[in-house]
């Protein structure tokens, strides 16, 4: 009930029923000049990552991922799956810097994240 609002500003068109994520203003740190000029939508890929606790990109890697998909058979399948991220949603966590897979606790990194620390372990114990 507290988003009831987002459903009038997107019935006005101030922002869109699906698009990007929504961002907290920050005047250091922009939007990246190829998502600025889209709408944030009240559903989007982010929230949907976010809430299945095992999200590994960032904010701005979901809204490209949406935004290279963009369809309209590809909105109506993000409504879709936006139903069960929302009943199990659960705040805390889902973008933390660690996760607990099966009581393992593991770094929340991207696939190069993960091959940069990596190459940085290996180049440490050479110079040992």
């Amino acid at each position: 009930m507290r988003n009831a609002l987002l459903f009038a500003l997107a019935g006005i068109g101030k922002i869109s029923l699906v698009g990007l994520s929504f961002r907290d203003y920050d005047p250091i740190k922009p939007m990246p000049a190829d998502l600025a000029g889209h709408k944030p939508g009240i559903f989007n890929l982010h929230f949907i990552r976010r809430s299945s606790k095992i999200a590994i990109a960032n904010q701005d890697g979901d809204d490209r991922d949406y935004l290279n998909d963009l369809s309209l058979k590809n909105d109506l399948l993000l409504l879709l799956q936006s139903i069960p991220a929302i009943i199990y949603h659960h705040e805390a966590g889902a973008d933390s810097d660690h996760i607990n897979v099966f009581g393992i606790k593991m770094l929340n990194v991207t696939m190069a994240e993960a091959i940069d620390q990596i190459r940085h372990n290996v180049n440490d114990q050479h110079k040992k």
